[in-house]
């Protein structure tokens, strides 16, 4: 049976010091959104310095103790609850001297869409 109130610090630094976070330079799926969220909460400053905005923007914490939601992955983070999932995010890139909607197009698909992977 899972305890209904667990401590964020110990469940967040008992998952950092028990399990790997990246696999193959990919987010653990599962615990992606509890980790967005626990970013948003104990790294404000270099959250609100992103060069990107994420929408809906994950809601802090609550600090002190959360409620377990049962069993997840990895098992050390099943007690924070997760962000809302990411609609869209929103960042700017800069090119300079580039005239014309055509040129735009141009950049775009050969310089963004060629590093975007499924």
């Amino acid at each position: 049976m899972f305890s209904t109130v667990t401590p964020i610090s110990t469940t967040l630094y008992t998952q950092i010091k028990t399990g790997r976070l990246v696999h193959g330079g990919i987010v653990d799926p599962p615990a992606f959104y509890v980790l967005l969220r626990v970013w948003r909460t104990y790294d404000a400053l270099n959250f609100s310095s992103l060069a990107c905005v994420i929408h809906p923007e994950p809601a802090p914490l609550p600090l002190g103790q959360v409620t377990a939601l049962g069993p997840g992955r990895p098992t050390d983070l099943y007690a924070l609850p997760p962000a809302e999932p990411i609609e869209f995010v929103q960042t700017n890139f800069y090119a300079h001297g580039i005239r014309g909607m055509g040129v735009q197009l141009e950049l775009v698909q050969a310089h963004v869409y060629a590093g975007y992977h499924y």
